[in-house]
């Protein structure tokens, strides 16, 4: 079974061909907002690469967000354009939920994806597979960390740019033990098994009800931050 996977959440973008042996392509690049220019040769390519022309795909995987506004939205409508053209099905993959894949917690470590959002926000997920993260200050993610559990933190995603170090240093001077992981988006590789997995299953979602997940609006003037958060 071959997916293609495709992630725009962030800044650092891409595209990969996976089936269950592993990464057969992946494609990975700072898009310097050329998205719309790049995303389609770039799976052209990796398509040729793998040798699967497009219908022979067994789905697509795409990462839904949240994270950049416009990323966000390029990518899913161009996963369910392809997916639907030949009838495939198309699977939403969680930003929040990939990036917690890629981590290598220590043993007993708690792990927390934060994700961009405006500034002394992130959104955040401690593991929970929903592809909606919740939006929350800095001030109540350090509070409510240090009020759930003892187990030591690894913080993970694109908000540890931002914010990382003053989460840690909070909850460091609260007594918990943090320390920082893999501080941007996740890879497309990561984004088409977890799409894999889901299809091995037996879900075949609809391409046409797929949709970007908007936790936040973007501001209302679009230069205000380079990666409008969703």
């Amino acid at each position: 079974m071959r997916v293609l996977g495709i992630e725009t959440t962030g800044e650092r973008c891409g595209v990969a061909v996976v089936d269950e042996t592993g990464t057969l392509a992946e494609r990975r690049y700072l898009h310097r907002m050329e998205l719309v220019q790049r995303l389609i040769a770039d799976v052209d390519a990796v398509l040729s690469e793998t040798g699967t022309p497009l219908p022979e795909l067994n789905g697509v995987g795409v990462g839904a967000g949240p994270g950049s506004f416009t990323g966000v939205r390029i990518g899913v409508v161009t996963a369910k354009t392809l997916a639907a053209a030949v009838g495939l099905p198309a699977v939403p993959v969680g930003a929040a939920e990939a990036i917690i894949r890629e981590q290598r917690p220590e043993p007993g470590e708690r792990v927390v994806a934060i994700i961009r959002a405006r500034p002394g926000a992130v959104y955040v997920s401690a593991g929970d597979t929903s592809p909606r993260p919740r939006l929350v200050t800095v001030v109540d993610l350090i509070s409510e960390l240090l009020s759930a559990s003892p187990q030591p933190v690894l913080l993970c995603g694109d908000g540890c740019v931002r914010e990382g170090q003053a989460i840690v240093a909070g909850l460091t001077n609260g007594g918990l033990h943090a320390r920082i992981g893999t501080s941007e988006a996740p890879h497309p590789s990561t984004v088409a098994r977890l799409a894999l997995e889901r299809l091995l299953a037996g879900e075949r979602p609809d391409p046409m009800a797929l949709a970007p997940v908007y936790v936040a609006p973007p501001p209302v003037d679009p230069r205000a931050e380079r990666f409008a958060p969703t």
